[in-house]
């Protein structure tokens, strides 16, 4: 009989990222090692399951390992049973060592990456390796590799995540983006700045501020960067940026013109980032042919 029982009856993300919060601020550290049973219902299936999903039902698993107990996993959809535990292999992250990433067979998925010190910069480079070996050959893809890498230095240099974190990375070819997905239980974007930065008088506004130019933590000695402004600069159109962090939403589309933050009714603890590519905005690299140029 498991100590708790969490439901996710819906996908709606926001929703997802309450039931999380709420649960994070019940369940305390155990020493017995219960069982929680993490349920999805009829409404939560493989069809619409999304990469947002998976990083934060990863977060989540491991604070609850974290915290002593064994996480147990329930399902309505057969399909979604499969695909969790034989193609990204969930099981195999939380065994007896944590593992940070695992291969997936699935070849438009690039499965579940613990975000840690020694690879946030490896993975990025990776990734950019990946897509232009499997299906954009020629293309320029610099600017999703400086964004990821804009990402993944965020969280592990100001997040304070302590190890959770993860990212979910995923090619739609019918619909042609890239969709990528990060999630940590640290601090929080707003929380961080607004230590440094006493006139953000709100989460919102400090989540707006943290994509313009010069706003950042400058938490490492390294860091002395533009925030997310290297992430937003690089938007297209078709492109679109979702950040939930404390107690805001920012959603932007296009360019920093089309951008909305919105008040969230509780204070998600870390920082969950969608990221929609467009394909489409990938250009053309440039062959320098005439050699005579360096003579």
């Amino acid at each position: 009989m498991p100590k708790f029982r969490i439901e996710f009856t819906s996908p709606t993300r926001i929703e997802w990222a309450r039931i999380v919060t709420e649960w994070r601020s019940k369940i305390i550290k155990n020493k017995k090692y219960e069982i929680i049973e993490i349920a999805f219902d009829e409404g939560v299936k493989f069809s619409n399951f999304d990469p947002i999903h998976i990083v934060l039902l990863s977060c989540f698993i491991d604070e609850l390992q974290t915290k002593g107990y064994f996480v147990r996993l329930d399902f309505k959809d057969e399909s979604l049973r499969n695909y969790l535990f034989d193609e990204i292999n969930l099981k195999n992250y939380w065994g007896i060592n944590k593992i940070d990433h695992v291969e997936s067979p699935k070849i438009s998925d690039l499965n579940i990456w613990r975000i840690t010190e020694t690879g946030k910069e490896f993975y990025s480079i990776s990734v950019h390796d990946y897509f232009k070996r499997s299906y954009f050959s020629g293309f320029d893809l610099s600017t999703l590799k400086n964004a990821l890498n804009e990402l993944y230095f965020n969280v592990f240099d100001h997040a304070e995540a302590h190890g959770n974190a993860f990212s979910f990375i995923r090619y739609d070819k019918e619909v042609g983006k890239i969709c990528v997905a990060i999630c940590d239980f640290g601090k929080g974007i707003p929380q961080t700045l607004r230590k440094k930065y006493n006139n953000f008088e709100n989460d919102c506004v400090a989540l707006e501020n943290s994509i313009k130019i010069g706003i950042s933590a400058q938490s490492q000695k390294y860091n002395k960067g533009f925030g997310l402004d290297n992430v937003t600069s690089s938007l297209k159109k078709g492109d679109i940026l979702r950040i939930v962090s404390n107690k805001a939403i920012l959603h932007l589309e296009d360019d920093k013109l089309n951008l909305k933050v919105y008040d969230l009714p509780f204070n998600f603890n870390g920082t969950l980032i969608y990221f929609d590519i467009v394909i489409d905005s990938f250009e053309k690299e440039e062959i320098l042919e005439d050699f005579s140029l360096f003579y």
